[in-house]
């Protein structure tokens, strides 16, 4: 008998495996987790578990160190804002990865966490170094019907959006699975200009096949502000281009909020 959990989008009964609940007994998209994988390491992102826990304070040698600075900041805007919701609230990570932001938010109590990703190395990373009560570890797609429609308050992509060719299919499917009122957050993924995209396509290329992970290409995908148009939207953090810290012009990491009331 597989044992089960309940939660606040009801009961669970996903078996576990070195805490994660498996929702798919086959591996999930292997070209792309081949390919991510390779990626991670080959790019220095291949944490420990010690410097997971840490994230995002990041050790001084960390060659990507002014980017989680920047996440940091991040997430200080965030919870912020999440302070000023008095209510519970139920919210899934899409794109969890090994769960250092879903574990920030899981300190307030008052919040229930969902982390889901296609990457079971960095899931079972995250279950290993990340115990709370109320965050939950999924491996699984986003566009299988896991949880129940209307289950979440709140649906974060948090360095995710790239990882999606289709973004109207993802934010729709995100709609899909929220409550009425509830609101999709997306946070530290690079948005260009329409005009930009050709040549932020070109870099990525560049950066790919100068690390050694070409077959990363075709997983890795640019969206510009006009893919939001379809959506109702809130800018509510929108800095300048990323020139220094990537050595280019062009881009940015805006903090974007979709909320249902306002599509419907």
């Amino acid at each position: 008998m597989i044992p089960f959990i309940e939660t606040g989008v009801g009961e669970i009964k996903f078996p576990q495996e070195n805490g994660v609940f498996l929702t798919r007994s086959q591996p999930l998209l292997p070209d792309f987790v081949e390919a991510y994988r390779q990626e991670r390491i080959k790019s220095h992102r291949n944490y420990s578990h010690a410097q997971v826990k840490e994230l995002p304070n990041a050790f001084a040698y960390n060659v990507h160190l002014r980017e989680w600075d920047m996440r940091a900041n991040s997430l200080k805007r965030f919870l912020k804002y999440l302070k000023r919701k008095k209510e519970p609230l139920l919210i899934l990570d899409v794109g969890c990865g090994n769960g250092w932001f879903a574990d920030k938010l899981a300190r307030n109590q008052q919040y229930e966490l969902f982390g889901l990703d296609v990457f079971m190395d960095e899931l079972q990373q995250a279950a290993a170094v990340f115990h709370q009560p109320n965050l939950h570890f999924f491996y699984g797609d986003i566009f299988d019907q896991i949880f129940p429609q209307q289950s979440f308050d709140m649906i974060i992509l948090n360095d995710s959006i790239s990882y999606f060719e289709d973004l109207y299919k993802l934010l729709y499917t995100c709609l899909d699975l929220l409550k009425m009122g509830g609101e999709i957050h997306i946070l530290d993924s690079p948005v260009y200009k329409s005009s930009e995209l050709e040549a932020a396509r070109e870099r990525s290329q560049k950066y790919f096949e100068d690390l050694g992970v070409k077959n990363m290409l075709p997983f890795f995908h640019h969206h510009s502000t006009d893919d939001f148009l379809a959506f109702p939207h809130t800018y509510l953090y929108k800095p300048g281009g990323l020139k220094s810290l990537f050595g280019h012009s062009g881009g940015s990491w805006p903090w974007i909020r979709i909320v249902k009331d306002e599509y419907v």
